[in-house]
């Protein structure tokens, strides 16, 4: 039974999940100090059941009685047309006393902090804060706490913690995504499913091949992009010792509420340990064997303490491998497996046989026998005859998935009628003859009531109450969300009052201190009108009329000659620098280079820094960014929040990359507080998307990407040095760097490359260009004053045939699109195959 306080200060708080009403009370019953959740729109976690508006109500009332805090979460990418929705649905949370909202979208942030000054609104992963200077950014915005990236390790937190005013959170078990989070396309590019809102179809669970030259199969039909599962429970101590870890969180929303409970029960007691006796803090193998049992793609402690290469990566299966159970010795009969088993195996667990091919094959256990007798349960070293379907084959290991008495002891702790979660109260009764009892009962949290009885007290004849008798009736708290700390009785001369009218008052007195509890969570209600007022400075009238205009043409390159040749070409500008593929780092002389043609052209030229930015990497930008600026480059092309708070400092022109997720035109008012001139709009936006944000900014810039290799992925994992090594992931032999090409190849056989940057990131590109020459007029036509062509490790002549058709276009309008030039180009595209992007279908 836990029996917490107000949350403990000299710990972090423990912080779960809840895709359901079970799951919710699975993880306040079980030690939770706070809870996210999701309502029916806006949520990361679409596919989960999540809470409609009146079950909201109930949770938040729910866990507040107990002394549990509600997150909710608003963690998606957000169009103009749904930012009024999201700020109503923010009024609705806030009118109902939720502690805080997690939000993706740093429009929506502004939108929050302008309407409910007083509301915490933490930024969520998605947000992709893997910087000092990103937490720092965000600080400004109005931010209370960051979750931060999960690719950071301990020492980058520590350094971060150091400096960072706000809260930072952390995840400590569940999934990982493979990418960087909120900055994945491969759901969306391949299927339209956008998980920046909410849709991931988890592509990354699904098997591939690692091709090398285009023909050497380094890996076959593996689950190279699906990790293990984070479990940090054996390494708390390190996360809490750093005091600006405010919350350790909990993966989850979509796990049922047995998984739930056992994990959240696990690291509770964890937690309660270390506060118990820091210097024994060890974990049982025990309750590592019931986490691993409850749900694992194998274990890992992620980025935390190395880069781990192949031990992080759960290469077998993408799914729930639970616990090695047995083995197969044969068939068992016609339908039937014999199995020799290695552990206690009971009617009613589920198991999965990974058979030698990889057709892996599941059941749960409905009839199993032993020796030809029918059993309901087998211990280790039994042999037992189980009726499963599949190609199986003798040597095949067997996994339990499930365990029954396992689901069965997890559901007990949120089922029952009597609470497990508990909040102290204290209580005093008074009892003078001629007056009415008195009872008076305060919580931990400083919440009071007192009550008294109907009738008074009077002097008994025969037997007065005794102190015994007062505390059986006040202590029947039952189904109460309270237990009694503490009684003090004040009795004068004797006094009796019937039994049922002691209860009466003691169940008025606990329903009054509940509706206290709950109101105590309740704000004052922003008036209708200042909240109308406010929000009308977010809102762009629909159908707001927007002038097209020529764009200009940019192009990102990376070298000094393709620079040239795209100037030469017809490019505007040019964005040069960034991440390094297959190449040595930009020095100072290239990009000397760089300018100088530029400056022989007339033409304008933008720095670039990579998109993901550790604090190492960001400390050397700091040390050349004097040097950068001495070369009078036009500005800089930012792809992350904290590159764009370091070039604020500066005073440095900022074009803000796509990988910052400008879904609408206030995520665009945001960064111009950045020194942004423009910002290049989300890949995932159609048309009507463009111009509605692109009318909410007048005299801002806006950019679209029209061509080129988009990314779909960029990962702190070294997808070739761990298929290709992988026993020793702490020696980089920078396989990636010997002039080889390696390519993901999927089921349907399309081939993705990969490309590795100076940092030793991986970046997934896209299986076919974007190409959008025929529908560039209708882009034009949004009010888009830039397109732009991405044009990285492009050939030369391919590169410099597509600026010039987007050039003919740009210039001569639809007649353009007739010209040979265009329409050679075109062809050219249609033969090697091409994507439209989003343009047009937009994404789920």
């Amino acid at each position: 039974m836990t029996k917490p306080s107000a949350n403990d200060q000299s710990l972090p708080e423990l912080l779960a999940p809840a895709g359901n009403w079970e799951s919710l009370k699975a993880a306040v019953e079980n030690g939770a100090d706070a809870v996210y959740l999701g309502g029916k729109t806006f949520s990361a976690r679409s596919y989960a059941a999540n809470f409609d508006d009146e079950y909201m109500k109930r949770a938040v009332e729910y866990a507040h009685l107990r002394g549990v805090k509600i997150y909710v979460t608003v963690n998606i990418l957000l169009d103009d047309d749904e930012l009024k929705q999201a700020a109503e649905y923010v009024r609705f949370l806030y009118n109902t006393g939720v502690d805080a909202v997690i939000v993706q979208d740093i429009g929506l942030l502004k939108v929050i902090k302008s309407l409910f000054p007083d509301l915490e609104v933490h930024a969520s992963t998605q947000m992709t804060i893997h910087n000092l200077e990103g937490v720092k950014a965000l600080e400004q915005m109005g931010a209370d706490r960051v979750v931060l990236a999960r690719e950071l390790s301990i020492d980058e937190i520590r350094f971060m913690a150091g400096q960072a005013k706000i809260g930072l959170e952390v995840f400590v078990h569940g999934a990982l995504c493979f990418c960087y989070s909120g900055q994945c396309l491969m759901s969306s590019l391949i299927g339209g499913r956008s998980g920046n809102r909410g849709k991931c179809a988890q592509p990354c669970r699904l098997k591939f091949s690692v091709e090398s030259d285009g023909r050497m199969t380094v890996a076959r039909n593996m689950h190279v992009l699906s990790p293990k599962d984070l479990n940090m429970i054996e390494h708390l101590p390190d996360l809490i010792k750093i005091r600006q870890i405010k919350s350790l969180k909990v993966e989850g929303r979509m796990k049922r509420p047995e998984y739930v409970a056992v994990v959240v029960g696990a690291y509770r007691r964890a937690l309660d340990l270390f506060k118990e006796s820091p210097k024994n803090y060890r974990i049982k193998e025990e309750e590592i064997r019931k986490l691993k049992q409850i749900f694992n793609r194998g274990f890992t402690t992620g980025y935390y303490y190395s880069r781990p290469g192949k031990a992080m990566m759960s290469y077998e299966s993408g799914k729930n491998r639970g616990l090695l159970i047995g083995k197969v010795l044969g068939h068992g009969g016609k339908g039937y497996a014999r199995i020799k088993l290695y552990g206690d195996l009971n009617k009613g667990d589920g198991i999965e046989v990974w058979t030698k091919k990889g057709t892996n094959t599941g059941t749960v256990v409905e009839f199993m026998e032993i020796k030809g007798k029918q059993a309901e349960k087998a211990s280790r070293s039994d042999v037992v005859d189980i009726r499963i379907k599949g190609g199986i084959e003798k040597g095949d290991l067997v996994y339990k998935t499930s365990n029954i008495k396992q689901l069965l002891e997890a559901r007990k702790t949120y089922e029952t009628e009597i609470p497990r979660r508990l909040v102290g109260i204290n209580m005093e009764a008074e009892f003078i003859p001629g007056r009415p009892m008195k009872l008076k009962i305060t919580d931990f949290d400083g919440n009071e009531v007192t009550v008294c009885s109907k009738t008074k007290v009077e002097k008994a004849v025969k037997r007065p109450l005794t102190q015994k008798d007062i505390r059986s009736k006040l202590d029947r708290l039952g189904s109460t969300p309270f237990f009694l700390n503490e009684l003090k009785v004040k009795l004068v001369d004797d006094p009796i009052l019937p039994f049922s009218e002691l209860n009466e008052t003691r169940r008025e007195a606990v329903n009054k201190l509940m509706e206290k509890r709950i109101l105590s969570f309740k704000r004052p209600e922003v008036s209708e009108r200042d909240y109308k007022d406010r929000l009308s400075q977010f809102i762009v009238p629909r159908g707001k009329q927007v002038s097209a205009v020529k764009p200009l043409l940019a192009v990102r390159v990376d070298s000094v000659e393709m620079a040239e040749r795209a100037y030469n070409s017809g490019a505007d500008e040019v964005y040069f620098g960034g991440e390094a593929f297959f190449r040595k780092p930009f020095s100072i002389d290239d990009y000397r280079k760089a300018v100088n043609i530029a400056g022989k052209l007339n033409k304008k030229i933008f720095f670039v820094f990579p998109r993901i930015t550790t604090n190492e990497r960001m400390e050397k930008i700091k040390k050349e960014l004097t040097d950068l600026i001495k070369l009078n480059p036009d500005g800089f092309l930012a792809g992350n929040l904290g590159v764009l708070n370091v070039l604020k400092q500066k005073a440095v022109t900022c074009i803000a990359d796509f990988s910052l997720n400008m879904f609408n035109h206030v995520s665009g008012t945001v960064l111009k507080e950045f020194r942004v001139k423009r910002v290049t709009l989300s890949p995932e936006l159609r048309l009507s998307q463009i111009k509605e944000t692109v009318s909410g900014l007048p005299g801002m810039e806006t950019e679209v990407i029209v061509h080129g290799l988009l990314p779909m992925m960029v990962t702190k994992h070294c997808i070739i040095e761990s298929v290709e090594s992988g026993d020793n992931p702490e020696k980089c032999r920078g396989i990636c760097k010997q002039c080889k090409t390696y390519v993901l190849r999927d089921r349907m056989n399309k081939t993705f490359p990969l490309w590795t940057d100076q940092d030793c990131h991986t970046h997934i590109m896209n299986c076919v260009e974007l190409m959008t020459l025929e529908e560039l007029p209708g882009i034009i036509d949004t009010g888009i004053t830039s397109i732009r062509i991405e044009g990285r490790q492009g050939k030369p002549d391919d590169l410099e045939q597509a600026i010039k058709a987007y050039r003919t276009v740009l210039d001569k309008g639809y007649e353009g699109l007739n010209r040979p030039l265009v329409q050679d180009f075109i062809e050219k595209m249609k033969n090697r195959g091409y994507t439209k992007g989003h343009f047009k279908r937009g994404v789920e």
